[in-house]
């Protein structure tokens, strides 16, 4: 069941968004000023703190950070995970033990920003990156566990020093902001490693500007099939991660989190949770149950729909929601879809829209063909695609059969529930808002 937030909460929201007239502003000096003022101690790299890992990346940041905090929950330390963005309740970008913080703590947060920034301006995000640090804080944890939320340099997670940096991967998304190539895209992200810190990075394509910099550094960076490596054993459902720095085989059940993208990710995870053994020690049955443990929302996460018709009779159906929104994420969704012995009696109907910074002319392919029926429509407020933005689009990429032009997403999920029979998928995906608008649309108290 979905908690709404509380009026003193979504009156602090409604503030900061409206505080500053861009919501995104790229840069160290304003945050680092607030900071200072709110006395974050943990800024400091020298000053007794908790562990911290910084995970940045294209895609695959948020299912990085959930592993790692099951992994370390598992072994019984307590854990400060920010991420973002949320998909229901603001609360869930800042979590202790993987418990939301109260509505009640990131207010008084917000209070104490509000109170130290005096003239300074901030944007939306950089509150809520300065809210998770003062809620850390006064949490007394044992690892810090942060997501970047645009690019690596200049965003406000990597104020901190981290003890060990990941970048999971590097693909095109945002350039308008962080450049128009991999390799300009790479630096940026680059620019949460630390000098002779940990380097992790999780994608088997090693960016040349990314290595370079790190070189630049003297960071010690760590590269997946370069560095350590994972092979996937099928039969057994099982996988091995190679760590070959220090020559250590573990084998490990396959993660919740399903898809073969995030053996990736839980390689990455892994990767960083042993550069910190001397201070974090973690043994291989706590990676295996973190591992088996972590959940994610809107990631690859199937949802039982159920509906109990005038008649008597119940019908259920399978959902899949997936917060996929660029190419990389399209292309790992299909991917899976293809692993799900599809058939002209087994269709994907797919609940669709994106915001309008988003490439659908690199999203679409790797859908295309896996699709029977779209149903569209646009997102509310002023970052959606209209109605006949979205429909060019699709036209733009091939697809003009059977697509259905809805006015919500809500209406899109009902005309989908409503055409699936048998074992038909509905697939809801191409944003965080299309996921959740979808998700509050259930009730959540329906799905089983």
């Amino acid at each position: 069941m979905i908690q709404s937030e509380s009026a003193a909460l979504q009156s602090w929201l409604q503030r900061i968004e409206s505080l500053h007239p861009s919501e995104i502003e790229l840069g160290l000096t304003r945050l680092r000023q607030v900071a200072q003022r709110l006395q974050l101690s943990f800024l400091s790299p020298n000053a007794v703190r908790p562990q911290i890992i910084t995970v940045a990346g294209t895609n695959g940041k948020g299912s990085t950070c959930a592993m790692l905090a099951a992994i370390y929950r598992t072994a019984g330390y307590r854990t400060g995970v920010y991420a973002s963005p949320h998909l229901w309740h603001y609360c869930e970008r800042v979590k202790v033990n993987d418990a939301p913080v109260a509505d009640a703590q990131m207010v008084q947060a917000f209070e104490a920003i509000e109170q130290a920034r005096g003239e300074i301006p901030l944007t939306y995000f950089e509150y809520g990156t300065l809210a998770a640090f003062y809620v850390f804080q006064q949490a007394s944890l044992d690892v810090m566990i942060l997501e970047v939320g645009l690019g690596g340099r200049l965003d406000a997670v990597n104020l901190i020093d981290a003890d060990v940096a990941v970048v999971t991967n590097v693909g095109l998304d945002h350039q308008d902001w962080l450049g128009d190539d991999r390799e300009t895209i790479a630096r940026e992200k680059a620019g949460v490693y630390r000098t002779q810190r940990a380097a992790i990075f999780g994608q088997q394509d090693l960016p040349q500007s990314l290595a370079l910099h790190a070189q630049d550094i003297g960071a010690e960076l760590l590269a997946l099939g370069r560095d350590f490596d994972w092979q996937w054993n099928d039969a057994e459902d099982t996988w091995q991660f190679q760590n070959g720095v220090d020559s250590e085989a573990f084998r490990l059940p396959l993660p919740a989190l399903p898809g073969q993208h995030q053996l990736d990710n839980a390689a990455a995870a892994l990767m960083a949770v042993l550069q910190l053994q001397n201070t974090l020690p973690i043994n291989e049955n706590a990676m295996a149950q973190g591992l088996r443990s972590a959940e994610m929302l809107g990631r690859l996460q199937w949802v039982r729909y159920s509906d109990l018709a005038e008649n008597g009779t119940a019908s259920s159906t399978n959902l899949l929601l997936d917060v996929a929104h660029n190419a990389d994420g399209a292309k790992a969704l299909a991917e899976y879809l293809q692993s799900q012995s599809l058939s002209p009696q087994r269709r994907v109907l797919m609940v669709f829209s994106a915001l309008g910074d988003k490439d659908l002319a690199a999203m679409l392919p790797p859908l295309r063909t896996l699709v029977s029926e779209w149903y569209i429509a646009p997102l509310s407020g002023s970052r959606g695609r209209s109605l006949g933005e979205l429909q060019q689009g699709l036209a733009e990429s091939g697809i003009e059969q059977s697509v259905h032009g809805l006015q919500s997403i809500a209406e899109a999920l009902q005309a989908a529930l409503s055409a699936a029979k048998n074992d038909d998928f509905i697939v809801v995906c191409g944003s965080f808002l299309t996921v959740a608008a979808a998700a509050a649309a259930l009730h959540l108290e329906h799905a089983e």
